[in-house]
């Protein structure tokens, strides 16, 4: 089944659809050779939209089990929410991201009174939702001057003339929600004409719009080449490209790419190049490596020169410590969001995190302090200490030891070089020893290895075992030091273990019964 509609409808190539509640694309409109009357074809955002192949003499088209949704303009969509709606003037959409903007769980109506009031003075209106409305014009605006936050998420605009129609009409606008729109990639005619609507814009939320290609995303971008702020989340980007930062990004402060597909951190070095960038999100995009290119160890790297900010968090990364220790190589960087490694935990990674990277002032929104500090500078300069004096013989080593820890060189200068007594890796004992157990009844000897902290009451029970011995009978133990054959101790306590009787490798057990 196919769509027909009206003879006075019409549906502009890539507009925007709503059929009940599914979203498409127009691919398609007008006549179909054997068939009567006008058609539409729909690429549906959800491809499992419809019962068949909707294909009709190779056109692809639409199942038409549903109604489509009349179309409305901003002003028509913000006058029924907003001005006709005064007995429930709080619209749950704007409700919900004054929640998610002042990162609150509970919402309390304090002052709905006057927020009601201001909702039937139109011309007091600063911050209005029409999301999931079925908005695809401006209209008539002028009622709404003084608009400064506008949220169009997942409505039916569908090109930038739509939305720079909007932006002029509103001069005091500074944030605008497109998110879960299918905006049309503008030409360079278009960007000619509608850059000048949207220099008083700051903040463009464009998160899942279905913009994979980064280089549509640049074309896009000239559109507002003075934007501060850019949400680009979940839009299955896997590449990026380098930025002309002459035609964009001329004052963007923060740049949000979490929820894609970044997993090569050599992607995200192409826009070091911004100037302006000052916070960067990166969560959950499945990078495992963070590595920035080479410097020497008292130097700082060029790009990201004013970058304060990084958020890696939800990102399965591998080595904490080299992370870290790339991260310093950025100039500016003062604050870090990180998931800890669930094997180490988190005061770990903030130990690693305080002592390697010289300016951070906060990791997962915990403060620095100059006591932390030490105790994490202190950590890192026991810990690496011997492989650092280890180096003292080779300049090419030390260098390299320099650059695998940048901030050794500067907590050497705080806190001297280490103590080789200090640092000194402990030798490691092993926790297993073999002994002689030997019952010179039987004129039988049996060695075993045995771990120093097994008790004396299950060795006997292995003697039991090993030497079958009568029900109910129970052995004495004693054991004779291998160096002092003169020596012979009884193994009395059954609680203690056989490193309390300090016995040692070759160390024999007399077995009596």
């Amino acid at each position: 089944m196919v769509g027909l509609v009206e003879q006075m409808s019409t549906f502009p190539i890539n507009s925007r659809i709503k059929v009940n509640s599914d979203y498409g694309t127009v691919k398609f409109f007008g006549e179909i050779k054997g068939y009567s009357g006008l058609w539409v074809g729909v690429e549906w955002d959800d491809s499992r939209r419809g019962k068949h192949n909707g294909c009709v003499n190779e056109i692809q088209l639409y199942d038409s089990s549903g109604k489509i949704v009349p179309f409305d303009s901003l002003a028509g969509a913000i006058e029924k929410r907003y001005v006709l709606n005064i007995g429930n003037p709080l619209d749950e959409n704007l409700m919900q991201q004054v929640k998610e903007n002042v990162k609150a769980s509970i919402f309390e109506f304090v002052g709905a009174e006057k927020i009601m009031k201001k909702q039937s003075h139109v011309e007091l209106l600063e911050d209005i939702s029409v999301a999931c409305s079925n908005t695809q014009t401006a209209g008539d605006l002028m009622p709404f001057c003084n608009l400064v936050t506008v949220n169009l998420s997942a409505t039916l605009i569908w090109n930038w003339r739509i939305v720079a129609d909007i932006a002029s009409q509103l001069p005091r606008l500074s944030y605008l929600n497109l998110s879960q729109n299918r905006l049309v990639l503008p030409s360079d005619l278009d960007i000619s004409d509608l850059e000048p609507s949207f220099r008083h814009v700051k903040d463009i939320n464009l998160s899942d719009c279905g913009l994979n290609s980064f280089k549509d995303i640049l074309q896009t971008a000239r559109l507002f080449p003075w934007i501060e702020y850019l949400s680009l989340q979940n839009n299955n980007i896997s590449t990026l490209a380098v930025p002309d930062c002459n035609l964009v990004f001329k004052n963007l402060l923060n740049l949000d790419l979490h929820m894609n597909k970044l997993s090569n951190f050599d992607e995200i070095l192409k826009l070091g190049n911004i100037q302006s960038l000052e916070v960067l999100l990166l969560m959950h995009n499945g990078l495992r490596r963070i590595h920035l290119p080479d410097c020497e160890p008292t130097q700082h790297l060029d790009i990201f020169p004013n970058l304060l900010e990084i958020n890696l968090k939800n990102n399965p990364i591998e080595n904490e410590v080299e992370t870290f220790n790339e991260l310093d190589k950025l100039q500016h960087l003062s604050v870090v969001n990180q998931t800890p490694d669930p094997k180490s935990g988190f005061e770990n990674m903030f130990s690693h995190a305080v002592a390697l990277i010289s300016n951070l002032k906060s990791l997962n929104k915990i403060n620095v302090n100059p006591i932390s500090r030490r105790e994490a500078e202190y950590d890192i300069w026991k810990k690496y200490g011997w492989e650092y004096l280890l180096t003292s013989g080779s300049p090419t080593d030390r260098n390299k030891f320099m650059r695998k820890i940048r901030a050794y060189g500067k907590i050497v200068e705080k806190y001297g070089c280490p103590d080789e007594a200090l640092v000194r890796p402990a030798t490691k004992q092993s926790s297993v020893i073999t002994v002689n157990l030997l019952d010179p009844e039987a004129n039988r000897l049996v060695t075993k290895k045995l771990p120093k902290k097994m008790m004396i009451q299950a060795l006997q029970g292995l003697v039991i075992k090993l030497f079958k011995s009568e029900p109910g009978k129970f052995p004495i133990l004693s054991y004779v030091d291998a160096e002092r054959q003169d020596v012979c101790v009884v193994l009395d306590n059954m609680s203690k273990n056989l490193d309390y009787y300090s016995i040692q490798d070759g160390d024999t057990i007399i077995i009596q019964w």
